[in-house]
Parts: C-alpha cells; structure tokens; sequence
C-alpha cells in the first residue's frame, strides 16, 4: 500500500533572528514514496465467449492461494503462489473433473496489477501458456452474501442433489443426496472484492468426499443479477467446484463438477 513521506522545514530566519538576522536558508527533498505494492487478487478470465459470457479458464486469485477452473480441459489447477514484485511463482496440483487429484504443476508468470496476469504452467513435461484479464466487474461488484441468510441449491452431475444455507455471520451447512454433510464458514477475503474464503468439512457415514476443504465462494450472474453462487474448494486428495443457484432457482452446472 502507499505510505507517504512527510517533509520538515526548519526556516533559517529563525536560527539566525537572535543574532540580528540574516538571508538565505537550507531545504531539503521530501523522500520518493515507494510504489504501491503489485497484487495478483481478483477473478481473472481467458477467452470469454461473447454469446454465453462463459470464459475457457477462470482463475480465482487471493492472498496467496490460486483456484484456476479450466472449462475446456473439465479440471481443476489449485495451489499456493508467492509474488515478488510482479513476478509470480507456485506450485500446486491438477485434479479431474471426477475430483481426484492427477499430477503435480508448477506456476510462473507476471501480474500487472487489476489488468493482466500471464502465466506458465508445467505439468510434468508438458507446457501451458495462460494468459488472463483481470475482470473488473465480476470482481469489484457490490455483494452481500453475508448481509442476510440464503439458500443455494442444485444437482451436481444431474446426479447428487444438494442444498447449501449461510447465515449473516458467515456459517455454512449443507446436504448432498449422496450422503454427504457440509458445515463451514465464508469471510470476506479481501475488502472490496467479490470473494469469499470458504472453510469447510464434508462429513457422513456414506460420504466419499469426507475431510477438511478450503476454497472460494463467488457471487455470479445467472437469470438475475447476483443469482448464482462458485462453490470451489480442495484439499491435498481431491478438488471440487460447482455452481449453485439461489433457492428456488435450482441450480446450473460447470463442466468441473464432483461432490
């Protein structure tokens, strides 16, 4: 963030008034302030279709953490990043469209701040040139999943029916029909923006899915405005990533999908 520089200046006359006086004086230079630190935070999008508003990858980027939703290939790239300046490096893992995690990847590329963030990812011995724009309006929208309690809801894979509810304090619960419980909580993740840090566990007597997630909720577009809920969230085993709508609106379905 800025920090700013605040200069003093003793006048000279006041040094020189109790021996009668006196001309000229010293100054000195206010100190350059450094520059605004560079952020790769926000919802970053590759070739949006202009008839469907659906982007080929979407990329989720905070604090440290990235979520990439790549459409064409139905996977998931997840993991942790670090950024220097603007040159940004991590690694994490690739994950099916079934959930279960596939092979270790490796992040490098430059972040211009909220305008384009251009990325090489390595999987293995094969190289993939990711180059996204910072989506400002998905982003920097005004929302208020946490101002009132809400229920979500859909079918994932035209197969598990599930139905989500928060509350004004951040509080997740949820049942999936295939046996599968969700409790956990979302918090802002950074002021001003349209993403939510999810925590949550997935539990039940039944439920394959069962253990401790962490992940991103984003409130999207879908019949109406602010309409459809991003689930996505993952752990070292397997990744998980949906859409949701508000209840009762039913839900529609990404291509990346599993419970």
């Amino acid at each position: 963030m800025p920090s700013l520089s605040m200069l003093l200046i003793l006048p000279a006359a006041l040094l020189l008034a109790a021996c009668g006086g006196g001309s000229g004086g010293s100054s000195s230079k206010p100190a350059t302030p450094p520059a605004p630190a560079i952020s790769a935070n926000g919802i970053w999008e590759i070739d949006v279709d202009p008839i469907s508003d659906t982007a080929s990858i979407v990329a989720v980027v905070q604090e440290g953490r990235f979520f990439f939703l790549d459409n064409a290939a139905n996977q998931l790239h997840i993991g942790d990043y670090t950024l220097n300046d603007d040159l940004l490096s991590g690694s994490g893992y690739t994950y099916a469209e079934n959930g279960a995690q596939q092979a270790a990847i490796t992040v490098t590329g430059t972040v211009v701040d909220k305008g384009t963030l251009s990325l090489t990812v390595t999987t293995g011995t094969d190289t993939a040139t990711l180059d996204f724009v910072y989506d400002t309006a998905l982003t920097e929208r005004n929302t208020t999943l946490l101002d009132d309690v809400s229920t979500w809801g859909g079918s994932i894979n035209d197969e598990v029916a599930f139905t989500i509810s928060i509350d004004d304090a951040g509080s997740i619960t949820g049942s999936y029909s295939d046996g599968c419980s969700l409790a956990g909580s979302a918090t802002i993740a950074s002021a001003g923006q349209n993403i939510y840090a999810l925590q949550a566990t997935l539990a039940g007597d039944s439920c394959a899915a069962a253990g401790s997630y962490d992940g991103f909720l984003v409130v999207a577009d879908g019949e109406a405005d602010n309409d459809m809920l991003v689930v996505s969230y993952a752990n070292d085993s397997a990744g998980y990533s949906y859409f949701a709508r508000l209840s009762p609106r039913g839900a529609v379905l990404l291509k990346i999908e599993g419970v």
